[in-house]
C-alpha cells in the first residue's frame, strides 16, 4: 500500500472539507467560487445536449464541486486503507464516492441560496423598484427601507431621502440611487 497516495487523497479531501466548512459559515468563500466557476459553467451549459430549462450553473454549484473533490479525495483514502486498493483503483472509487457527495452537497447549497434573497442582491439592481420606510428618514440621517425581492422575501437596507428630505415610517418610496449599501430614496 502507497501511504503517500493515501496521505495526498486525504489532504484533497481535508482541504475541500475546510473549504465546504468556511463556505457555510462565512457564505463569502461560496460566492467566490461560485463566481470563480460561472465561466465554467456557462462554457458547459452551451457545450452540453441538456435540457435548457434547466439552469445548469444552478446544479454545478460550489457545494457541488467541492463535494466533489472531498468525496473524492476521502472516499479514494478509505480504499486504500480499509481494502489495501492500489493508487490508482482508489482514484477510480474516489470519483463515485465524490459525485455522492457532490450531489447531495448541491442540492444542500442549491437550499441555502434559496432561502437567501440577498445573496446575488446589488443595489445597482434596486434601482426604480418601490420600498416601505421602516425606520424615519430625517434630514441628513439615514433610516432604513425595506423591499420586496423578485422572489418574494423581504431585505431591509439603510437609506436617506434625496436632498436629505425627510420620510416617515410605513411611507412608500422609490429607490433613485445608491452610495454603497446605502440606497437613496424618494416620496412614491
Amino acid at each position: 500500500m502507497d501511504t503517500t497516495a493515501m496521505w495526498v487523497y486525504t489532504a484533497i479531501g481535508g482541504t475541500a472539507l475546510l473549504f465546504v466548512l468556511i463556505s457555510l459559515i462565512i457564505g463569502e468563500i461560496g460566492d467566490f467560487v461560485d463566481d470563480a466557476l460561472s465561466p465554467a459553467t456557462t462554457w458547459l451549459e452551451g457545450h452540453l445536449p441538456i435540457d435548457h430549462t434547466v439552469e445548469f450553473p444552478r446544479i454545478l454549484n460550489a457545494g457541488a464541486l467541492l463535494g466533489f473533490v472531498s468525496g473524492f479525495g476521502f472516499t479514494a483514502a478509505l480504499a486504500m486503507g480499509a481494502a489495501g486498493i492500489s493508487a490508482t483503483s482508489a482514484g477510480g472509487i474516489g470519483v463515485v464516492g465524490g459525485a455522492l457527495l457532490g450531489a447531495l452537497l448541491g442540492v444542500v447549497y442549491r437550499g441555502f441560496a434559496k432561502s437567501t434573497a440577498t445573496t446575488a442582491l446589488r443595489t445597482a439592481d434596486l434601482l426604480g423598484q418601490a420600498g416601505e420606510v421602516t425606520a424615519d428618514i430625517l434630514p441628513g440621517q439615514i433610516g432604513e427601507v425595506t423591499i420586496k425581492t423578485s422572489n418574494g422575501m423581504r431585505v431591509w437596507y439603510p437609506a436617506r431621502g434625496v436632498d436629505d428630505t425627510a420620510l416617515s415610517r410605513s411611507q412608500l418610496v422609490e429607490i433613485v440611487d445608491s452610495s454603497g449599501r446605502t440606497l437613496v430614496v424618494k416620496r412614491k
